[in-house]
């Protein structure tokens, strides 16, 4: 986004003409003067930073859709939520850097065990009795987006965060985070 006039129309054409084979940028690769040649492959770096539709809107890019590798080293929820409700395989670095404490990171198989949401939201009261955080990801934001193709509904952030606030997490402040908001607002 910083680039001059000149130097960006030099390199988009470099990109749509397929004269530069690797392209290295910031979320201003997804924006619309932006066409690639022959999109293949989308590597994504700290992807907690980007949204589901960032990420798809650079895949729309392509012909065909393009292979994407997500790399993060912060294991945040999203990146299991993107394991299970994206087609995406796992492959996990277990040594931790030096001076990096343990993360805990627990998935709750609402479907196979229905019981465990009730305790998952005690550990939540727990954890937050005790001065830390804890993250809640639904893989929609709004109810308008919470349908699928082969007749699903998922969870949206917004119909979620209500709930919670009404039952199970009552009292407790809840913040909700999604990328329709704008920076501010985040």
């Amino acid at each position: 986004g910083s680039m001059s006039a000149a130097d960006k129309r030099e390199t988009l054409n470099q990109i749509v003409t397929g004269e530069a084979g690797i392209i290295v940028g910031t979320h201003a690769l997804f924006s619309d003067p932006v066409e690639f040649f022959d999109l293949g492959l989308v590597v994504i770096d700290e992807q907690h930073r980007f949204g589901v539709e960032q990420r798809a809107a650079l895949s729309k890019k392509a012909a065909a859709k393009p292979h994407t590798l997500v790399m993060t080293a912060t294991p945040i929820p999203r990146s299991i939520a993107m394991t299970i409700f994206g087609d995406l395989a796992v492959s996990e670095l277990r040594e931790l850097p030096a001076g990096r404490g343990d993360v805990q990171t627990v998935f709750v198989d609402t479907v196979r065990n229905p019981g465990w949401v009730t305790r998952a939201w005690e550990r939540i009261r727990e954890e937050v009795a005790q001065g830390r955080q804890a993250f809640v990801v639904c893989p929609a934001i709004s109810p308008d987006d919470a349908s699928t193709s082969d007749g699903r509904t998922l969870t949206a952030v917004t119909s979620l965060a209500n709930e919670l606030a009404a039952g199970p997490l009552q009292g407790l402040w809840l913040g909700i985070v999604h990328g329709k908001q704008s920076a501010v607002e985040r």
